[in-house]
């Protein structure tokens, strides 16, 4: 069955806002604001509906925030909808046991951060508490400081300032070991976005010289409770994730030279930087590799065009709980073709200044 669970609540406290038995939202020790399960664990019949609208990407190409509608929450809780501007939230949402092909291992947190804005609406019938949601790092003025010492890797010098920045947060780096520099780089920045911009901008010129035009920089996201910078070139690479063939949800595409874009069910175990693989060996219903593979029996028909592994740049949950159809609980990812060129063992430290 369909899953969600959306916890909002006071950081500093760890008190849960929920729906009292008057209609009101109270601070409380709850276990979480709204479920689509029972305590006991089994799905709720009667769990309210939850529209979502949920993206995950680098934080040097931001795309706006995310938004969680909640359907039926009672008048009194819509009033006092002003209270949870500013509150944490953690979403976790995916599949639940119940269904034949779920896969409740899928399952898990998808966004956690802080609540931008929220209101209520109320429309005839509707009533509806609207949040606007700042994924990620849940603070508008960070104190990032970066120190980059000459002949350092980036990775040393990334993972000081993740500490820093963002205790609580656990870390995963994998890029190239050969970012290095001549010179010493430092500075102050006070959004991530800000300083993913500047590392994506500065490791571009120095690795497109060391690997070639089409290395793509050090990209940086968040995933639950992790903060992330991945080139592609990361050493060691993380596990790669293997697609079933009953996880994807119509026709992969190609959307630009060894980029695509793919539909699963909602889950939460494929994160921006991860890899991935199509399965192989199936009867496909994607694209053919060649017109004569239409042909009956022919072994190149149950091929997929899509061999090799990708590495995920982009992931965007939708969903509409109470949405009959299977494209109402998606997770969209996009990825690139995992054929960024080698590690070079002995490149040595790229020669360049005045980067900043």
């Amino acid at each position: 069955m369909r899953y969600y669970d959306l916890r909002i609540y006071d950081a500093a406290t760890g008190r849960v806002w929920s729906v009292a038995a008057d209609g009101s939202f109270t601070l409380g020790n709850a276990a979480t604001s709204f479920t689509s399960l029972l305590p006991n664990g089994n799905f709720n019949p009667g769990a309210l509906n939850v529209e979502l609208d949920v993206p995950v990407i680098p934080f040097d190409t931001p795309q706006g925030k995310g938004t969680v509608r909640v359907w039926g929450v009672p008048l009194r809780a819509l009033g006092q909808a002003a209270n949870l501007n500013g509150a944490t939230f953690s979403l976790k949402a995916g599949m639940s046991a119940g269904l034949p092909l779920a896969k409740p291992q899928q399952a898990g947190l998808i966004v956690k951060g802080q609540i931008f804005q929220a209101f209520g609406n109320w429309q005839g019938v509707n009533q509806t508490l609207d949040l606007v949601l700042y994924p990620g790092v849940a603070a508008d003025q960070l104190d990032i400081s970066f120190h980059w010492r000459a002949g350092t890797p980036l990775s040393v010098a990334l993972a000081a300032t993740f500490a820093q920045a963002f205790p609580g947060f656990s870390q995963s780096i994998a890029i190239s070991p050969n970012l290095t520099l001549p010179n010493d780089e430092a500075g102050h920045y006070t959004t991530l976005p800000q300083f993913a911009k500047y590392i994506n901008r500065v490791t571009r010129v120095i690795g497109q010289r060391a690997f070639g035009a089409n290395y793509p920089g050090v990209r940086m996201a968040t995933s639950g409770m992790t903060v992330m910078a991945f080139d592609g070139l990361g050493v060691p690479r993380p596990p790669i994730k293997a697609l079933a063939f009953e996880d994807i949800i119509g026709q992969p595409t190609w959307i630009g030279p060894n980029k695509i874009q793919f539909k699963t069910v909602m889950r939460a175990d494929i994160a921006v930087g991860g890899d991935i693989s199509f399965p192989p060996g199936v009867v496909s219903p994607y694209a053919l590799t060649t017109a004569a593979a239409a042909y009956p029996n022919v072994p190149a028909r149950s091929k997929t065009i899509f061999q090799g592994n990708f590495i995920v740049v982009e992931v965007h949950h939708w969903g509409n709980f109470r949405q009959a159809d299977a494209d109402s609980w998606t997770t969209t990812f996009v990825a690139v073709a995992g054929t960024a060129p080698p590690v070079l063992a002995n490149s040595g430290v790229a020669r360049l200044k005045g980067v900043a």
